[in-house]
């Protein structure tokens, strides 16, 4: 299994160490559904054809879970001399997200469904794994 090996090798000391392989799993399957559920009643409402097929959204959800679960964790981008804390990051995602959802006129980047799964995965991270 690829996906048993990625998590066994992910887990070893890194911020999902608490966390099971079906845990998870089912945090993956559930934030692409909810998201892409919640995609498509605002698209319903709104009067557009687009759609969110979710698995961007489940990604979206798993990093801000990790970042949500250590928020004074250090991350810094490859190749540079940047560093901020994941409680940054957090702030600097959804800022993004919010922009493009607000300013720009991409409409082939499903901004909603991305800040519906960061929501869900800070959820999960505080609220839902218990």
């Amino acid at each position: 299994d690829g996906t048993k090996q990625w998590y066994q090798r992910r887990v070893r000391g890194g911020s999902l160490s608490g966390v099971s392989y079906h845990q998870l799993t089912f945090l993956l399957l559930s934030a692409g559904m909810v998201s892409a559920v919640l995609c498509s009643a605002r698209y319903l409402i709104k009067g557009s054809r687009a759609n969110s097929v979710g698995f961007s959204n489940a990604l979206y959800a798993l990093l801000l879970f990790e970042l949500a679960t250590v928020p004074d964790a250090h991350i810094g981008i490859v190749f540079t001399d940047i560093h901020f804390t994941a409680q940054q990051a957090v702030y600097g995602i959804v800022g993004i997200e919010l922009i493009l959802l607000l300013f720009a006129r991409f409409h082939r980047i499903d901004s909603f469904g991305h800040l519906m799964g960061a929501l869900y995965g800070w959820w999960y991270a505080r609220v839902g794994k218990e």
